[in-house]
């Protein structure tokens, strides 16, 4: 049974716990809710139609700090560019998570995902993840006994054109993949789970984003419920960012130049940790 919890966490882990399980020390200084503005890089992880957006080449890492045994996703490296095709404007984006969770046993989940945008009118765009899972189950020794994997797809949309109101939509893991391992225990499905949001800009500096987790309240994913953000830039090289999820605040602040950005965020609650994010525009 302690096998089975243990594996249940590991595998539900990009839909079980949002802010305290997702990727991009940016979004997580919002509360996990960048669904709608998916304005950077890190819309690769969380809508992928939001990648048209970007300006040009970026590069990105994030890092959890601390309880990296504890707490998913430890390492997000992600890298995408713009593109045009005639008269078709869109943008491509490959990342690589590490999560590892450690209770006696470790269990060390690889994901790589390849992702694309496509602006489909003005305004308004979509986009898809392919994403490849691959993990293994360790004993106390190190010792790799079992391991497994799936293909996991994602869609997204996005829509500006009721500025200042952005809505976006994720739809996680819509092929309901199937987990194959060589140990039975393991194997299963990994439910749908849906995701709107909306971003208000207060102004060109300032903006509040609100999502919905898990809005048809589909079994084995933890919701639903609201996550909020608010991210404001008291100078073009400073800004800050504050969040809500369930019971937790969120906390973070962005220092940037030119072409380089520096991301720090604060994850509340019982999982209480923080991250660290620096990305590059070529």
């Amino acid at each position: 049974m302690k096998k089975l919890i243990l594996l249940l966490i590991m595998v539900l882990a990009l839909q079980a716990v949002p802010a305290q399980a997702c990727a991009g020390a940016r979004p997580l200084g919002m509360g996990g809710a960048f669904i709608a503005l998916a304005d950077d890089i890190n819309a690769l992880y969380w809508n992928p139609a939001g990648l048209v957006q970007l300006e040009s080449f970026t590069v990105s890492y994030s890092r959890n700090l601390i309880r990296r045994d504890e707490v998913s996703l430890d390492d997000y490296v992600a890298l995408g560019a713009p593109w045009e095709l005639g008269k078709i404007r869109g943008a491509t984006g490959l990342s690589y998570t590490r999560h590892s969770l450690l209770n006696l046993e470790r269990y060390l989940t690889h994901y790589l995902n390849l992702g694309m945008g496509v602006e489909l009118a003005p305004g308004f765009s979509s986009g898809v993840n392919l994403r490849y899972m691959y993990f293994e189950q360790q004993d106390p020794c190190g010792q790799v006994y079992a391991h497994g994997h799936s293909w996991q797809c994602d869609l997204g949309f996005h829509l500006k054109t009721f500025h200042p109101l952005q809505l976006g939509l994720l739809v996680q893991n819509i092929n309901r993949p199937e987990i194959k391992s060589d140990d039975p225990v393991t194997n299963g499905i990994i439910p749908i789970n849906l995701r709107p949001g909306a971003a208000l800009h207060l102004s060109p500096r300032s903006v509040i984003t609100l999502d919905v987790y898990n809005i048809l309240g589909k079994e084995n994913i933890e919701g639903p419920h609201i996550n909020l953000g608010w991210e404001h830039w008291w100078t073009s090289a400073l800004g800050t960012r504050a969040g809500y999820y369930k019971n937790s605040i969120t906390l973070g602040f962005s220092v940037r130049g030119p072409n380089n950005r520096l991301d720090y965020s604060f994850v509340g609650g019982d999982y209480g940790t923080h991250y660290l994010g620096v990305s590059h525009n070529f």
